[in-house]
């Protein structure tokens, strides 16, 4: 059955980028990965930027499947765009943390908190990934 999910994602090491290049240049990455957003999305769905460089989007009647699918064809887009941004060692990626709106959830706050346990886990198990939780 179809359920609502939300998938939080987040640009790695785009400090580097910011640091080495200018933030107008980190500026331009963030913009980047907005029109990916925005020429992913279906009418139904909602993307928002959290501040930063973190982005959350919620996905209705969206099965797992297909939130995995949503995920992975964002990660693509993002991976061919924005490695024009990346310079020596420092690749802009995204890392992704998909979750689904579960009974026990009280606020969308505690959704959004459970997709970013598991974006913290795409991070820190490498970075340029997707975890769902």
């Amino acid at each position: 059955m179809p359920t609502a999910f939300h998938t939080d994602l987040d640009l790695d090491n785009l400090k580097k980028i910011n640091d080495s290049k200018g933030h107008h240049v980190g500026d331009e990455a963030i913009r980047a990965v907005a029109d990916i957003l925005r020429l992913t999305l279906r009418k139904t769905d909602c993307a928002c930027r959290l501040g930063g460089d973190e982005f959350v989007v919620a996905l209705p009647n969206t099965g797992c499947e297909q939130a995995i699918q949503f995920a992975k064809r964002i990660h693509e887009h993002s991976r061919k765009e924005l490695s024009r941004f990346s310079i020596d060692n420092a690749h802009v990626t995204v890392s992704i943390g998909v979750t689904t709106i579960m009974p026990e959830d009280c606020t969308y706050e505690d959704t959004i908190k459970r997709a970013d346990l598991a974006l913290y886990k795409a991070k820190h198990g490498g970075k340029n990934r997707i975890v769902a939780a």
